[in-house]
């Protein structure tokens, strides 16, 4: 029997330093794109796994990389993290007790800081063991427990266990059950909303109360799906979720500043029960990817959607936007959509081809040429000193102000492309163009006014010289 791999990925991934940005979808320099991996039987998996706590299930411990500065005998999450992709033992992970019941792993997910992984036993295909490691502050690995896990805990499920989708602190699964049917199983926090399980508690509350839940049925959603309609895949941001149906329909529950839950101006703040995303009508979904704060929609027909947050570049339409509230199209001409997905502020298109097209901001893996790089220092010395006044040493890393300079060089590019465009000028933007797009921010606009009235002081006070 073959042996079948399996990548515990990082879903909700950190964002890196800049390495290359773009705003519409540029194709990776290599031919062909891995498909999707299964699983046999345990005994003939391979788990590999990297970042915290995963160190002490390491195959080999010379796969192991301790911390700096930990001691040898601390059970500390970062004692032995992984930092390059490891393979890992089953016996240490899973134990006899689980994997002596002749068990497969039948999913895997990983959030920001915690991770779960399914193990269904063959002769009983509708019982499945849950195994959590790391945070668990709010039951986000299935159960009450310590707030850091780091021996795997396990939580019976009925049912196949067949996706897992993990957010920042909430976790959502996919279960078959008898008959052909499947529900959502949520847990985690729900303080915004994210498990779909209750109204999120005021936000006024100092501090605001923490709702938590173990393993629960996200029963909410059956009042909304049509007769013998039945979810079919499930997808976390950081504190959002959003559950694609048997019918091509979208539903997203969570925090919606950004538009994540895809709805409208009317639901941009947390909200505790499904709702539909709306404007999708035209063609049902086959398939989608969610991540920190944005979503991607594969619709029959080759039609790609993005909604939620869009500053960086990620809805691929050439444009940045902080709030895409609604779905908008994507005019992707590349060939024939076979898979997407969403990270953590980049997006990735795979065509029938094998060709990646990569958009957004971050580790876009796209060849760089210098020019690409080449860096002016405009403002080296100015945020140097900035991050001092902050806190920072006194010669902050270079790394740590090239990083600041790309973010308001990006700011300050950005907002002189939205003054050109309301100028009327051709080529020329004046001040009373930036006043303009600020109006609705009162606090930039306040603190443009104090600094044009100051620069009119000292140009009175040099003429008195």
């Amino acid at each position: 029997m073959s042996r079948s791999p399996l990548l515990l990925l990082p879903l909700l991934p950190c964002r890196h330093h800049l390495r290359s940005q773009t705003q519409t979808p540029s194709p990776l320099p290599f031919g062909r794109a891995l498909g999707s991996l299964r699983s046999s039987r345990s005994k003939s998996t391979v788990v590999a796994a990297w970042g915290s706590y995963w160190g002490r299930f390491a195959e080999s411990r010379a796969d192991t990389i301790r911390t700096p500065g930990v001691s040898a005998g601390s059970i500390q999450p970062d004692a032995y993290a992984l930092l390059v992709p490891t393979r890992l033992s089953l016996d240490k992970l899973a134990g006899p007790a689980v994997l002596s019941r002749n068990a497969c792993i039948s999913a895997m997910g990983a959030g920001v800081r915690h991770a779960l992984i399914a193990f269904n036993e063959y002769e009983h295909p509708y019982k499945t063991n849950l195994l959590g490691l790391g945070l668990n502050r709010c039951q986000q690995l299935g159960r009450a427990a310590a707030n850091t896990v780091v021996a795997p805990v396990v939580t019976a499920i009925n049912g196949k266990v067949s996706q897992i989708a993990c957010g920042r602190e909430h976790s959502a699964l996919l279960v078959e059950v008898p008959g052909g049917s499947a529900r959502i199983l949520v847990c985690g926090s729900n303080a915004l909303g994210q498990i779909g399980l209750a109204t999120p508690p005021r936000r006024d509350l100092d501090p605001p109360k923490l709702s938590t839940f173990a393993v629960s049925d996200l029963t909410s959603l059956d009042d909304l799906m049509a007769p013998g309609e039945s979810p079919t895949k499930v997808q976390c941001g950081l504190d959002h979720t959003v559950v694609l149906t048997s019918s091509g329909r979208a539903f997203a529950m969570g925090w919606g500043a950004d538009g994540q839950l895809g709805a409208g101006p009317k639901l941009t703040t947390a909200y505790g029960r499904p709702v539909l995303v709306s404007g999708l009508e035209e063609a049902p979904l086959v398939d989608i990817s969610s991540s920190t704060d944005f979503t991607l929609a594969l619709a029959a027909g080759n039609r790609l959607y993005y909604w939620g947050n869009a500053e960086y570049g990620q809805c691929m339409t050439g444009t940045k936007i902080d709030q895409v509230l609604t779905p908008v199209q994507v005019p992707f001409g590349f060939g024939r959509i076979t898979g997407i997905a969403a990270g953590g502020c980049h997006a990735l298109v795979l065509t029938d081809e094998g060709r990646v097209y990569s958009c957004g901001y971050g580790a876009l893996g796209l060849e760089v040429t210098n020019k690409q790089f080449q860096r002016h220092k405009l403002f080296t010395r100015e945020l140097s000193m900035l991050m001092y006044g902050f806190g920072d040493t006194m010669s902050p890393l270079p790394e740590s102000v090239d990083v600041l300079e790309d973010i308001l060089v990006d700011y300050v590019n950005n907002m002189c492309v939205q003054a050109a465009k309301v100028s009327g000028r051709k080529n020329k933007v004046a001040v009373e163009d930036f006043k303009f797009i600020l109006r609705k921010d009162p606090k930039k606009l306040a603190r443009v006014e104090e600094l044009l009235a100051m620069n009119k002081e000292i140009e009175v006070a040099r003429t008195m010289f």
